[in-house]
């Protein structure tokens, strides 16, 4: 084995890495209110009059997150007594996942929905 085949090994191995890894990763989001406060959960379908929608950054693949992944700023926003949640993988997240992922940094889009 030459040097040359070695070093194209080395080369597929590291692009085989950074392929594998745009599909590599999780994260999710805490359902966690502010302390003292009462939350009912709102059931699909029901109205909300508020919506708000930002993306949690998560490092190590989703293993910790980076920013609050808790619905708990939009409550104490808005005041809100009633909150439905959810965390999706969007297009642009997937996007932003190839380059950061490589690096172990992803993202997810997390949406909470509410009434006051």
């Amino acid at each position: 084995m030459g040097v040359h085949f070695i070093c194209n090994l080395a080369r597929r191995g590291l692009l085989l890495f950074f392929c594998l890894s745009i599909l590599e990763g999780c994260g999710s989001a805490r359902l966690q209110v502010p302390e003292g406060r009462e939350v009912r959960l709102l059931q699909d379908g029901e109205p909300a009059s508020i919506r708000e929608k930002r993306r949690i950054w998560f490092w190590l693949w989703g293993n910790a997150a980076i920013n609050d992944d808790s619905p708990r700023p939009e409550i104490e926003a808005y005041d809100l007594k009633e909150i439905r949640m959810n965390s999706s993988q969007t297009l642009l997240d997937t996007v932003i996942n190839v380059v950061g992922g490589a690096v172990t940094i992803v993202c997810r889009t997390m949406v909470v929905e509410g009434n006051p």
